[in-house]
């Protein structure tokens, strides 16, 4: 066979080596005689200078340095992946004449294998460093969705078994024109493969072609079928071998798979092959020290020669880049415990059990008018929402592969609950939009009153500041209020419902409840939440494969814990988007506090969401601290665990439970003139408990109280003559009597208000305390004279007069 020694060139250690082979090429090829004289001189100079230094290191370390160099391989590479290349090497070499079976060939594989450890400087092969410019190439790569970091090898007992295995392809592409003493016109031929790993820190041994001198037997070939598809071939650690250095076993130099033998039966003069390794992520405790590996994909061919008997056998190794492979210590692995468990159900058992009571309740008293005016469907629905995010909290515990794959299905209900308020609040702000305007009223002329005359330009920057801010805030809402309605489609939904109702059916113009239907509010809900279950069925469709258990280790593959492999994007836009609906439901609860106390949610709606918010900012920061495989899965799950089911039984509970505790109470329930007229009922539509309540009412307003209350007469305005016992100038404060008389006055009539929008009627006590305190203002204003100089320039002289002339104050006042 020729050899070509020239194109053979050393590794860093062969030049470190006290012999050279014959025929290789040392790093520096300058002639001798380039050197100048003077730096000859200076050159001979510091040797002397260092010449006893370095024999006395020679004589400490010679010994040492030569046994290495006699058990390290030395023969060199031309791209080198000792030294950080990563291109595609090739050698060929020449099996023996007395070759004649296929037995034979795989020992004389190995057995040449053997001799470049025993023989480090025999030329065996002979090396092309343009294989890859004539086509022969070789690619590998990691198939299997390798984790984030670096690539672990756990080193464990030997007959542990892993879970886990990492999957290497290996695509080969050789040009047999390339190989002219080669013959191609055979039917078949067979091809080797395996894996070998090589120590990434330590420089001048990663040779491919080197097998271990330890091995007492061979190990056969993994012969797979001719389509090489058919089956990926699994290694297990009784497959691997490894060398280590005899000064210092604290790491490996080498892991080596045995072979894996494939015969193929068709190619022409450009062979292609592609194969598949299945490693495992365990090996045994006796592998040496903890290191970095790199990976090198190593294939052979073994191609007939056309001069006879003898084969041509071509080698071809490539790198794998990216990632080492790092050989360690198995960690201690943290599991879900058991402790965990029981409290996450019980505090799913125990939540979800309130929640479901509410739902039952409402179910039973659906008809009660506090619900009926609360939509008692969809209140209904909001409570079964809330419960079942708490049940379905249980897929928050890493247990089970299907936990993984269906969590994403706990933004669901999660989501239905914004988008339940919304559609509540939604359909009351536009049924009653009339009402609401009454809370609207324009801004009287107390507001716009100067506070003195030396403040006129900052209260008229106040004043317009507050009318731009009021008008933001209106187109605002009329904008939100616009979307959501197109939403909901209620355009096309009044149409079908005008086409389909009777001209003596349909409702009036100024009827209160003719703009929003039932049908208006489910689409809605339905548009709202439409994004959330695209994405989420998306999730658990797509990646129903790759959703899984799986154990996230720390950066120095020393703990690790078990959790479920997840999506960050889909967590992401799933999050985001459930705290966007509640932020919507926030601010169409807050366009409608105006509403009557029935229909205003505002105060709930803003409780649940700044204590959910709250819950969630406090447990998110936590979560941030926990998300690291340091830390147990206990604290990590179960702090995921109580903010969702925190947040579900907040927002139930503070928009459910008042109107259960109304409707426990048994109060009377009455709906106030403002909204009967502006509805358009008509007496004959009232039960028989109002319907005497009303008469009630009307018979005690039309006679004299009994208890000595003079009521108004309606004869027409009385004309009061004042004495005046206070005269009230510019300037000076109302006097103390008076302003605490104003402050009764305010909380009163605010209570009043309230009660009687919720539909609850006045009582006895609550209208003698109006009579009271209502006559003794009007007593107070005929003991004030409100006088107020005549100040040119003044603006308010004008307005304050027609005011005191609107209280009929000033009719017997001096002019």
């Amino acid at each position: 066979m020729q050899q070509r020694q020239d194109r053979i060139l050393p590794s860093p250690l062969s030049v470190t080596s006290h012999r050279r082979a014959p025929g290789v090429v040392p790093l520096s090829t300058k002639p001798q005689g380039s050197t100048s004289r003077p730096r000859r001189r200076l050159s001979l100079s510091v040797m002397s200078f260092f010449l006893p230094v370095t024999i006395l290191l020679v004589l400490c370390g010679t010994p040492a340095a030569a046994q290495d160099a006699s058990e390290l391989p030395i023969v060199g590479t031309l791209d080198g992946y000792d030294v950080g290349g990563n291109y595609s090497i090739c050698w060929t070499s020449q099996f023996d004449d007395t070759i004649q079976n296929t037995d034979v060939q795989e020992k004389s594989l190995l057995n040449m294998n053997r001799q470049l450890q025993t023989n480090p400087q025999a030329s065996l092969f002979t090396q092309l460093p343009t294989c890859s410019e004539n086509g022969t190439k070789m690619t590998i790569s990691r198939t299997d969705e390798a984790p984030e970091g670096l690539w672990v090898m756990w080193k464990g007992n030997r007959n542990d078994t892993s879970t886990v295995s990492a999957v290497f392809e290996i695509d080969l592409e050789v040009n047999l024109e390339d190989f002219t003493t080669v013959n191609v016109d055979e039917d078949s031929l067979w091809v080797w493969y395996r894996i070998f790993m090589c120590n990434a820190p330590r420089v001048g041994f990663c040779q491919p072609l080197v097998d271990s001198p330890k091995w007492d037997g061979y190990n056969d070939p993994i012969v797979i079928p001719d389509d090489p598809f058919a089956v990926v071939p699994t290694i297990d650690s009784q497959n691997i071998t490894f060398d280590s250095v005899p000064t210092d076993d604290s790491a490996a130099i080498t892991f080596r798979t045995d072979w894996v033998a494939s015969r193929l039966q068709r190619f022409d003069s450009t062979l292609t092959f592609t194969g598949k390794i299945q490693l495992p992520t365990m090996c045994w405790d006796t592998m040496g020290g903890n290191n970095n590996y790199i990976v090198v994909g190593h294939a052979t061919l073994e191609l007939p020669s056309s001069s006879g008997n003898d084969f041509v056998r071509v080698d071809v190794s490539s790198l794998l880049p990216g990632k080492p492979w790092m050989v360690t210590t198995k960690p201690t692995v943290k599991d879900f415990s058991t402790g965990a468990i029981v409290f996450v159900s019980i505090l799913i058992g125990v939540t979800g059990l309130m929640t479901l009571g509410m739902s039952c309740y409402i179910v039973v008293h659906r008809n009660h008018r506090v619900m009926t005016l609360a939509q008692s469907g969809m209140l209904g629905a909001l409570a079964a929402a809330s419960c079942a995010t708490i049940i379905m909290s249980f897929l928050l515990m890493p247990l089970y592969d299907v936990f993984c794959k269906l969590q994403a299905l706990l933004f669901l209900p999660a989501t239905f609950m914004p988008t339940i308020l919304v559609g509540r609040l939604w359909r009351v702000y536009t049924t009653l939009s009339a009402a609401h305007s009454l809370g609207r009223s324009p801004p009287t002329v107390s507001s716009t009153l100067d506070e003195g005359s030396g403040s006129r330009k900052l209260s008229s920057i106040r004043q317009h500041t507050r009318e731009s801010l009021s008008k933001v805030s209106k187109k605002s809402e009329e904008w939100v209020m616009k979307f959501l309605s197109l939403l909901a489609c209620s355009f096309f939904v009044q149409r079908v419902e005008q086409r389909r109702s009777t001209p003596s059916k349909r409702r009036s113009i100024g009827s209160l409840r003719r703009t929003t239907t039932r049908t208006e509010t489910l689409l809605l809900i339905f548009f709202l939440t439409l994004p959330q279950v695209v994405v989420t069925l998306f999730d658990v469709i797509h990646y129903w494969d790759t959703t899984n258990l799986w154990i996230s280790y720390s950066e120095d593959a020393t703990s690790g814990r078990i959790e479920c492999r997840s999506r960050t994007w889909v967590t992401f836009f799933s999050g985001g988007y459930l705290a966007a609906m509640f932020v919507l439901a926030m601010y169409v609860a807050w366009c409608s506090q105006l509403l009557p106390s029935a229909f205003n949610e505002k105060d709930a709606v803003f409780r649940a969401g700044f204590i959910s918010g709250l819950i969630v900012i406090i447990i998110t920061v936590a979560l941030s601290y926990s998300d690291i495989p340091e830390v147990s899965p206990n604290l990590y799950v179960c702090f995921k665990a109580v903010m969702a089911i925190g947040v579900s039984l907040l927002t139930a509970w503070s928009v459910i439970m008042p109107k259960i505790r109304r409707v426990h109470s048994g109060e009377m329930v009455v709906l106030t003139n403002i909204l009967r007229d502006m509805n358009g009922v008509n007496t004959s539509s009232l039960s028989s408990e109002e319907e005497e309540y009303r008469r009630a009412s009307q018979e005690a307003a039309a006679r004299p109280s009994r208890d000595g209350i003079a009521t108004p007469s309606n004869d027409g305005p009385r004309k009061r003559v004042t004495h005046c016992k206070t005269v009230l100038r510019n300037d000076e404060p109302i006097p103390k009597k008076l302003e605490r008389q104003l402050y009764q006055l305010n909380g009163l009539t605010e209570a009043i208000t309230d009660r009687c929008a919720e539909g609850r009627p006045m009582d006895k006590t609550e209208w003698e305390a109006l009579f009271r305190v209502t006559t003794d203002l009007t007593r107070e204003f005929e003991n004030v004279c409100m006088r107020f100089s005549d100040t040119p320039g003044s603006e308010s002289n004008s307005e304050s007069n027609r005011m005191n002339r609107s209280f009929g104050e000033l009719e017997q006042a001096e002019p």
